[in-house]
């Protein structure tokens, strides 16, 4: 489930929280807007934000061909769980440059790990993120 939420945002008026429990524990989601030229102005591709999370998290890009609509999943980068706000880059420009796709959606995943007999780790577990940017040079 995702909701806005106004406490405790790192900056602004609200963050958006994404809330796992034992009946979702995963959530995968993407951008509605597709961008397309990226490296028209340069080579460098960099998603900007802050978050704080109790479980790790995954991003790349959902790519799109605009000929015949065949789209890949690649995910990049991510961050570990943590109980403070903090600000991460992620270089995306490498999977920008190596695709011949043209539209492109941001993607994350979040997931409650599983332990090794294959139950969840915790009952819920909540992500916070906030200040999101698709910066390109």
């Amino acid at each position: 489930r995702i909701q806005v939420s106004r406490q405790p945002p790192f900056e602004g008026g609200a963050s958006a929280n994404i809330l796992l429990d034992s009946a979702r524990a995963s959530a995968e989601l993407a951008t509605t807007a597709r961008v397309s030229g990226l490296l028209d102005r340069g080579a460098y591709v960099f998603l900007e934000l802050n978050y704080q999370s109790e479980v790790p998290v995954s991003f790349g890009f959902l790519a799109t061909s605009r000929s015949n609509g065949s789209q890949r999943i690649q995910y990049v980068a991510g961050f570990n769980p943590s109980e403070n706000w903090k600000k991460i880059y992620f270089n995306l420009s490498p999977a920008v440059s190596g695709s011949v796709l043209e539209e492109y959606q941001v993607i994350l995943k979040a997931a409650i790990p599983l332990r090794a007999d294959g139950t969840l780790s915790r009952k819920n577990a909540k992500v916070q993120l906030d200040n999101i940017k698709l910066v390109h040079f």
